[in-house]
């Protein structure tokens, strides 16, 4: 159940890598993160979590982070040589067996929630979608959430009408396309520790630039429109989002330097009592990165809030994958365990599937249904063993199908 088979679904791409069943056991700790935050809508967390709970979603960063490690780790001698058009095409149908199934699955699942919900209640919609919940607009957004282009619309009727974390595949898809040329130049030019390192930081320097220059233009906006500017067009616009996976691909190339006999210089991954401690930094990081706007005002507030959506985690992202990729930490004994290395697999299924009990939660909510006390609880469990059953009996069998014999 290792990640180089469950996050890339092409454990042939690369059959004599080792697993990674700490990454395994990581993809499900992202994805309840965001589950978690995003029943915020309807749970009373106990401290510290209301300070922290508006950070839940930047686990989706960590996600774009391990995307571009597990791949770079498990298709890095399909493009080491450079770009080959026939590997891309292979990869490129890879990725689509793997994202694409579920996500048509789901879509289905909440259109018929929706409809259902329109025909049946159609004055509450409109409260809740606003005037211009049309047919017209209806269709326009399916069509868009279908084909994973939603996120060039920034719009509410676009983005969060039907199956709200789509936003993230529709970015992902962005990065398949690019994986095969990036990689293909980052290992044949760049092979050296200090090369990678480079790049990394070069990577990283964007990334910030970018998103401050993004936060300093959202401080001139009215606040009534900047969170919408903040969510829609900083937060979900590949442009600004594909750094994550990039320092990932460059993170999974200094690993591989790590596994390789002729640069020693950079097994230093291998030693457990410096794996652990730069695991700790990697958590303190993010730890840091989530209370750093705690008690600021004004524009700074501005800034630092938008920062803490994604560009502040990513170093610390990236610390706590490579560690965990280099071997038996602290977190092993968790991250490993054969429960959470299940849930891990179908961590996909949960992450796409999590939406739809909770828009019928509070869909059921504005009707003015009391809902029970375990309403909110049993929908995560429930969630959650949906994911594993979505995940054995659609996510594998067409994944299988869809890729063929590779």
């Amino acid at each position: 159940m290792g990640v180089k088979q469950a996050s890339t679904g092409a454990g042939r791409a690369s059959s004599s890598s080792r697993r990674l069943d700490s990454l395994t056991g990581l993809r499900f700790v992202a994805a309840m993160t965001v589950v978690l935050y995003h029943y915020n809508l309807l749970l009373a967390y106990p401290a510290p979590w209301p300070l922290l709970r508006g950070q839940g979603r930047s686990a989706v960063g960590l996600f774009f982070v391990l995307s571009g490690f597990v791949l770079t780790y498990t298709y890095h001698h399909w493009f080491e040589a450079g770009h080959d058009r026939l590997r891309a095409w292979s990869f490129a149908r890879a990725r689509f067996a793997r994202v694409y199934p579920m996500h048509v699955a789901a879509l289905l699942m909440m259109t018929t929630l929706i409809l259902y919900l329109r025909w049946s209640y159609p004055a509450v919609v409109r409260g809740h979608e606003g005037a211009g919940f049309t047919e017209g607009v209806m269709l326009r957004s399916w069509l868009t959430n279908l084909f994973l282009i939603q996120v060039y619309f920034p719009t509410r009727a676009h983005e969060n009408l039907w199956n709200t974390p789509a936003w993230s595949i529709a970015c992902e898809a962005v990065f398949y396309a690019l994986f095969p040329f990036f990689l293909a130049h980052c290992l044949r030019y760049f092979k050296t520790v200090a090369s990678l390192a480079a790049i990394g930081v070069a990577l990283y320097t964007v990334e910030l630039s970018a998103a401050l220059v993004l936060a300093a233009w959202l401080c001139r906006l009215p606040d009534n429109v900047r969170d919408t500017a903040a969510d829609f067009i900083g937060y979900r616009l590949p442009p600004f989002r594909v750094w994550e996976f990039l320092i990932g691909c460059v993170l999974g190339a200094l690993f591989l330097l790590s596994t390789s006999q002729s640069h020693p210089e950079a097994n230093w991954i291998g030693r457990s009592h410096l794996r652990n401690g730069l695991l700790l930094g990697g958590i303190a990081w993010v730890a840091a990165a989530a209370l750093v706007g705690t008690g600021l005002k004004g524009d700074p507030a501005t800034v630092v809030g938008f920062l803490q959506l994604y560009a502040l985690y990513t170093p610390g992202f990236g610390a706590i994958i490579l560690c965990l990729a280099g071997g038996k930490t602290f977190l092993s004994p968790l991250l490993e365990n054969r429960v959470i290395l299940l849930l891990g697999e179908a961590s996909y299924s949960l992450y796409i599937i999590h939406w739809i009990p909770l828009y019928a939660l509070v869909y059921a909510r504005g009707l003015g249904t009391a809902l029970p006390v375990s309403g909110p609880g049993a929908a995560i469990t429930g969630s959650v063993g949906m994911s594993l059953i979505f995940w054995r009996t659609i996510e594998v069998p067409l994944r299988k199908t869809l890729r063929g014999r590779g």
